[in-house]
């Protein structure tokens, strides 16, 4: 193979191997896939690629390479096109020209002759209704009712005492409107049985008062609630006095034995020369009925020791 002096400088040639396609050449080496010889293609002299080397044997289908280098004709084609003789960009409308005259038609966002106004809605009057009834008017006027606030109160639960916006007000749709609604009051716990301290601290906490008062007792333990009022289980307002009766146990004292009594006699016999029973057949002077003997038995009443004299 004959090397010439000098390499042909790069361009399209007639393809070395299929005079029917055309491969570029870089100066160095022949291009990988050959392209379509154009409509009038003029053939370079013969010998300006006498001597070198033919290119890389196609490695694909014929018809894909085809396809493959239309495409790459094509894509080169329209990018030696120049931007002016697009036909086009004459004819396509630019919004940000002056004066032009197409209308921007959407409404923005800053321009409030353009946006929807919110709807308004006037407040109904709710205090006196049951919960249901009051969510229900709010409701009509596109207004959302919710519970604030529960306050105890001798009314019946659930109904509204308050409201938090005025009867009257315009507000916008939507809003909501807070209630204070009532509930039943506290039951007072029952404290019978309980220690002083433990009922007050039970009753306290519940939310009541307390007040003591003592009765007196003679047997039992001191300090312990008898009964309080008003009752456990019933209903009180809150922070209200809730009475209890406390046990104040005071013990019986026996009466001491009257000095001018004989010893071992029980009832008392005062002192005599001798007694004898009512209806004996004792001389007295002094006669006693049934009487217990403890003791010495200095008349000799109790003959039997049975602790029992007189006693028929």
């Amino acid at each position: 193979m004959t090397v010439p002096t000098q390499l042909p400088p790069p361009g399209w040639y007639d393809d070395p191997r299929n005079p029917s396609f055309i491969r570029y050449w870089d100066g160095a080496r022949w291009s990988t896939q050959p392209a379509p010889k154009p409509v009038g293609w003029g053939q370079p002299p013969a010998a300006a690629m006498a001597g070198v080397p033919a290119g890389p044997r196609p490695g694909k289908p014929w018809w894909r390479r085809w396809w493959v280098l239309t495409a790459a004709a094509l894509l080169v084609l329209a990018l030696l096109v120049p931007d002016g003789d697009d036909p086009s960009a004459e004819t396509a409308p630019n919004d940000s020209t002056p004066g032009s005259d197409t209308t921007d038609s959407t409404p923005r966002a800053d321009d409030e002759s353009q946006a929807p106004k919110p709807r308004k809605a006037e407040v109904p009057r709710v205090v006196g209704l049951g919960g249901d009834e009051a969510q229900q008017a709010l409701a009509a006027v596109g207004l959302v009712a919710f519970v604030a606030r529960e306050v105890p109160s001798p009314r019946p639960a659930g109904t509204v005492l308050r409201q938090l916006r005025n009867a009257g007000a315009t507000l916008r749709e939507g809003t909501s409107v807070g209630l204070v609604v009532a509930v039943p009051y506290p039951k007072v716990p029952g404290t019978a049985g309980m220690t002083q301290a433990v009922a007050t601290k039970r009753l306290r906490a519940a939310g009541f008062e307390v007040q003591v008062t003592k009765e007196v007792v003679t047997s039992g333990r001191d300090g312990v609630v008898l009964r309080e009022s008003p009752t456990g289980a019933h209903r009180a307002k809150p922070h209200s006095v809730v009475t209890l009766v406390v046990t104040s146990v005071v013990r019986p004292v026996a009466p001491p034995a009257p000095s001018n009594c004989t010893p071992g006699y029980t009832p008392c016999l005062a002192p005599a020369y001798d007694y004898d029973c009512v209806g004996g057949s004792g001389d007295g002077p002094k006669y006693t009925g049934f009487v217990h003997v403890s003791g010495s038995d200095p008349y000799d009443l109790d003959r039997d020791g049975d602790g029992l004299a007189c006693e028929s």
